[in-house]
């Protein structure tokens, strides 16, 4: 151990610890053979005061030593635990004078190079060694050679590496960048598997046999294995494979708590698509970062497993009431993990963890979907996939200095990249998924005492490449989104479609339309193009006209929505460090916060007396007096992921709640909660509809139902030679 470069090595070799156990281990080390209690251990990693979470924290910093050390509590070999009183390293400690400045405490002997000259028999297998590697590396370098002359040879523009029938995702390139890793449902829409597609030969072979989905595949260094995670119903799992072998029907499993969720569907293209799903290998293939939560209710959390102990451990710790971390990625040198903290699906940004210790630094402040990371082979660049711009499209970000720029050969909708750092290609997921609105006939559905069911031909398309709608009070018009990503304009339509007008011409995204309660104005969040995450509210007249602003920040300011009188507007902001909902008089002035434990989409009631919210990512339907007061939770089962699919109406609430385990047999309800008996009853039975959390909206005679669902589509896997 060298205390100056913070080093721990095992005959030679170092191994990987954190700032924290390094620093555990330092103390241990000069105190050896006496107890050392926590209370000092904590005043020593936190001279200035433990923070809260310090006994949690001095437990996982002891915990990850002693995996380092392949140490346990029950057998210490080094580190023995001293109930009640502390620590104590009770292994031969030996202290070494450095003598050069790149002494490591190893004494490795010197030979000279003439002495392989020198010693027959050295000489007997040195040659042959010799030969033997020649002969390989010019193997190596005709089979690279003949690899890189079947690749398209136009480095300008991506060119189409699978087309195969439903849906290919979560692509990973060999070390030697000859072959592809990938997860395919062999176009007939059942399950994920792992397939292999050999660049030079462009043959492709089915690689896992096993029950559930297998996704997210992850070469090891040496290209040896394949750890993959799979779902089986409610179970998941990492596992490790030999790669040489090509099928795997019977591999290493390691159990996880929940693990991440594809959230597989035929119908969806997004489903299979994961965002937060991902393994990365660390450089030397001791460890293997992946995604997991300590408990089902918990926020999703980085791991590490330790491959040779099989055993792992949390690396990320993030605040509660958010989705959670995923998509790790070790940076080249091993020192470095980026990785994606979202808040929701919607609401995420990159982080970057020095594995020496410290906090998480975050890289980029768009707060929007992000999906999927990774570095480049000189560990200075990131290159991710981000609705930034709002599209999914790929970025490059300067890790040191954190500019910004778009992939200017990739134009095209892309998720999910994958970089080759021996060829430098780059590998993604073509992305055509757009979203529609629909519409849904109610009756006679609501006049009947019997379940009613929404009949295939009771839905059809309101509009293509929209969302977010919303009836006039009068029922007779629909406000709504739409246009290109970038170029998203407010609309006003008739009730049935047609006449649609666009109210905003700005360059950028416009959401979240609300009517005022005389249908005169629309409320909306607007977002510059070239300001990204940065939003504010706007009110328009719904004739048309000159958009007014109501905010102007600080923070993000979205989700406005009427006062039942008119007169002023809620929306939700993180000005407070958090998402509260916030009130505001309709003409401007000082914004007043309402909630104090998290708030994003809100709707007050007809009387004005109560004002109904959701949380983001959170479970619940909660609501709160209109001027403030005590908060209740009134729907426990509004889920986190139809946060947005419920509406206000006379004397209830009706939203969207989704029946099934697995999304081919989810099967959508809409619910209407009875306000003055606090009762939800199951209303309507829509059926396996591909449903987004994008509004929904009831027409004011209980006819018509708008919500927002996903246009079926295929993903297929592109590819970008010389990238790098």
């Amino acid at each position: 151990m060298d205390p100056e470069t913070e080093e721990l090595r095992k005959s030679g070799v170092r191994l990987h610890l954190p700032s924290q156990p390094f620093q555990v281990l330092m103390l241990l080390l000069r105190r050896a053979g006496d107890v050392v209690s926590r209370e000092e251990l904590q005043q020593w990693l936190w001279p200035e005061g433990p923070p809260a979470d310090s006994d949690h924290s001095l437990s996982t910093a002891v915990n990850r030593l002693r995996t380092t050390l392949c140490d346990t509590a029950g057998e210490a070999r080094y580190v023995e635990t001293l109930p009640r009183r502390g620590y104590r390293f009770v292994a031969p400690v030996e202290r070494v004078e450095r003598e050069a400045p790149c002494h490591s405490g190893v004494e490795i002997e010197s030979v000279p190079p003439a002495s392989f000259a020198r010693s027959p028999s050295t000489r007997r297998w040195w040659v042959p060694a010799l030969a033997i590697a020649s002969i390989v590396a010019a193997v190596v370098t005709l089979i690279w050679i003949l690899s890189s002359r079947s690749l398209p040879r136009d480095a300008s523009q991506p060119q189409t590496l699978t087309d195969l029938p439903g849906t290919e995702t979560t692509p990973t390139w060999s070390p030697n960048g000859g072959q592809i890793a990938f997860a395919w449902d062999g176009g007939e829409g059942r399950k994920l598997d792992i397939y292999l597609l050999d660049l030079l030969s462009k043959a492709r072979s089915r690689v896992t046999r096993i029950a559930g989905n297998a996704f997210a595949p992850a070469f090891s260094p040496d290209g040896g294995r394949i750890a993959f995670y799979r779902r089986a119903g409610d179970s998941a799992y990492l596992h490790i494979a030999d790669s040489s072998r090509r099928e795997m029907t019977e591999t290493a499993g390691f159990g996880l708590n929940v693990g991440p969720d594809v959230r597989f569907s035929v119908e969806s293209a997004r489903a299979a698509t994961p965002d937060l799903a991902a393994l990365s290998w660390s450089p030397d293939a001791r460890e293997i970062a992946y995604v997991d939560k300590s408990r089902p209710d918990a926020p999703y959390s980085i791991f590490v497993l330790l491959v040779s102990a099989w055993r792992g451990e949390a690396l990320t710790w993030p605040p509660s009431g958010i989705r959670g971390d995923g998509a790790p990625a070790f940076s080249p040198d091993g020192r470095r993990l980026a990785f994606i903290r979202s808040e929701s699906e919607s609401n995420a940004d990159l982080y970057l963890l020095s594995l020496n210790g410290g906090s998480p630094r975050r890289l980029t402040s768009d707060r929007c979907r992000v999906r999927g990371i990774v570095w480049s082979s000189d560990g200075k660049n990131l290159i991710f996939s981000s609705e930034r711009s709002g599209e999914p499209a790929l970025w490059r970000i300067a890790v040191e200095n954190g500019v910004i720029e778009r992939v200017p050969q990739v134009r095209e909708a892309a998720v999910l990249p994958a970089i080759s750092a021996k060829t430098g290609n780059l590998a993604y997921v073509r992305w055509p998924l757009r979203e529609e609105i629909v519409r849904i006939s109610l009756q006679p559905a609501l006049g009947s005492r019997q379940e009613a069911v929404a009949e295939p031909a009771g839905v059809e398309s309101f509009s293509q490449d929209a969302s977010n709608p919303e009836f006039s009070p009068d029922g007779s018009r629909v406000a709504f989104s739409a246009g290109a990503p970038d170029r998203n304009k407010i609309w006003v339509a008739d009730a049935d479609g047609k006449n649609a007008v666009a109210l905003t011409n700005e360059g950028g995204y416009s959401g979240s339309p609300r009517w005022s309660p005389d249908g005169r104005f629309i409320a909306f969040d607007f977002r510059a193009t070239n300001n990204f995450g940065v939003y504010d509210a706007f009110v328009v007249d719904a004739k048309g006209g000159k958009p007014r602003a109501l905010t102007t920040g600080p923070g993000q300011n979205t989700r406005p929505a009427w006062s039942s009188d008119g007169r002023s507007l809620y929306f939700a902001s993180d000005r407070s460090g958090t998402q509260q909902i916030w009130k505001i008089p309709a003409e401007g002035g000082v914004a007043r916060q309402i909630t104090r434990n998290g708030g994003s989409e809100a709707e007050e009631s007809l009387d004005g007396r109560t004002l109904y919210y959701s949380r983001r990512s959170v479970p619940g339907l909660w609501s709160i007096p209109a001027d403030g007061g005590a908060e209740t939770l009134v729907i426990p089962d509004l889920q986190w992921e139809n946060s947005r699919n419920w509406t206000v109406m006379p004397g209830a609430i009706y939203y969207l709640f989704r029946e099934g385990s697995r999304a081919s047999d989810w099967t959508y309800w809409l619910k209407r909660y009875d306000v003055r008996s606090g009762v939800s009853k199951q209303a309507i039975r829509l059926g396996n509809l591909p449903i987004v959390n994008g509004r929904c909206s009831v027409s004011s005679g209980m006819q018509t139902l708008l919500c927002v669902q996903e246009r079926r589509t295929e993903t297929d896997l592109a590819l970008l030679t010389g990238f790098q």
